[in-house]
């Protein structure tokens, strides 16, 4: 395996047969785009802890990709660095993140364990989206804002352990987690986005703390075992079909504070 590399920079890699294992030299600070990406044969890479930055798709459609050290001084990951690696199993994130792109580890079906650092505070749009054998996620509390997207269609999440400092999630970031249960968010947070629980179909036991003051459109839409809501002393405003096509649906408690109800849902509720 060759790589190109000038002024620092990994530009590219040069796979000469079916090598499995790519040791990136010290001394490279940043691996360029797309410089792995559908390196199939690719199974193990070792960073030197002198890279700092990972650029967009750099590791892109490694499909045989299984094992990933990111080093402890990388600051920044690339848009997509590592989407669509289907055989990538575990990730670690170093403390010394700063910057996560988005889609980074997108289709990647096989990623089973996420180990977050406490220095990342936002998780960008579709950062592990179709990840299907995702089962259980724990964010640290320096985390205030999920991406729009963010683990949609998780299929196989079933517990999420959320930051007790989150402000936002936003537009689809559970979308279809088909085996998510159950969700306890804490007292900070503010808004719930269009669709963002959309389409959870096991979904059964939701809290809502009072700091939330709006559910967007279609927040829970189609939750078709979300039995009973009991809404937010704040909240002030309920978007279109928020709740609608939730089928065990038998009753929801208004609060007095609510000065705007759209079209909820589309079947007879018990309503107080």
């Amino acid at each position: 395996m060759k790589f190109e590399i000038e002024n620092h920079v990994l530009k590219e890699c040069i796979v000469e047969s079916d090598e499995a294992i790519a040791i990136v030299p010290d001394g490279v600070t940043s691996i360029r785009e797309r410089a792995f990406a559908s390196c199939k044969s690719l199974q193990e890479v070792y960073l030197p802890n002198s890279v700092t930055v990972i650029g967009d798709k750099a590791f892109w459609n490694c499909k045989s990709l299984q094992k990933l050290y990111l080093p402890d001084n990388i600051t920044s990951i690339g848009n997509f660095a590592f989407s669509q690696c289907k055989s990538l199993k575990e990730v670690h994130f170093p403390k010394s993140i700063v910057n996560m792109g988005q889609g980074i580890f997108e289709e990647c079906k096989l990623l089973e364990k996420i180990y977050f650092s406490d220095t990342i505070t936002y998780i960008e749009s579709s950062t592990f989206s179709d990840c299907k054998s995702l089962k259980e996620v724990y964010l640290p509390d320096s985390i205030i804002n999920i991406g729009a997207g963010a683990f949609g269609n998780c299929e196989s999440l079933k517990e999420v352990h959320f930051s007790k400092n989150l402000i936002m999630i936003e537009a689809g970031a559970f979308h279809n987690c088909g085996a998510l249960k159950k969700i306890y968010l804490p007292d900070n947070i503010t808004s719930i986005g269009t669709n963002a629980f959309s389409e959870c179909k096991s979904l059964r036991e939701v809290y809502l703390p009072d700091s939330i003051t709006n559910i967007e459109n279609c927040a829970f839409f189609s939750c078709i075992s979300l039995k009973k809501v009991r809404f937010p002393k704040k909240i002030t405003s309920i978007g279109f079909g928020a709740f609608c096509n939730c089928k065990s649906l038998d009753k929801i408690c208004f609060p007095d504070s609510i000065t705007d109800i759209d079209y909820i849902t589309s079947i007879e509720c018990d309503v107080e």
